[in-house]
């Protein structure tokens, strides 16, 4: 395991690539971090057995558990320094102007809702106990 804290540095000039997630457009469109944990060890790859192997066992919960204090660390960090947090939507507005967002889909394009109805409603009534009004 990783004995020293990496240090923060600028993000490239230019994006090569990294690791996938599933916010990829959320990113375009408003200010996204990545909070990195411990979670993995030397030489594992992810998508791979070796990745799965290393959410076993104390080593996996103690990088859980660092992983769940960061990221609350950094949401009360927002909501206490609301100037910080202005910062970094000024940032992320002035960045847009020059990079604004491109859908690949067109305008028009509705996602198929519908094709999962008969299975959501049969699970539907199990989930009504836990369903809260907004």
């Amino acid at each position: 395991m990783p004995t020293k804290i990496g240090k923060l540095k600028e993000p490239p000039a230019v994006f090569t690539g990294g690791a996938s997630s599933d916010h990829g457009d959320v990113t375009l469109v408003a200010p996204t971090a990545t909070i990195r944990f411990p979670g993995s060890v030397e030489g594992a790859r992810g998508h791979h057995w070796s990745t799965v192997a290393c959410g076993l066992g104390s080593t996996a919960w103690k990088g859980l558990n660092a992983g769940a204090k960061a990221m609350a660390a950094s949401a009360i960090d927002l909501v206490t320094e609301p100037e910080t947090l202005k910062d970094i939507r000024k940032e992320f507005d002035e960045y847009v102007k020059t990079h604004p967002y491109k859908p690949f889909l067109p305008e028009d394009a509705r996602p198929p809702v519908e094709i999962n109805e008969k299975l959501m409603n049969q699970y539907r009534p199990l989930m009504e106990e836990f369903y809260i009004e907004p």
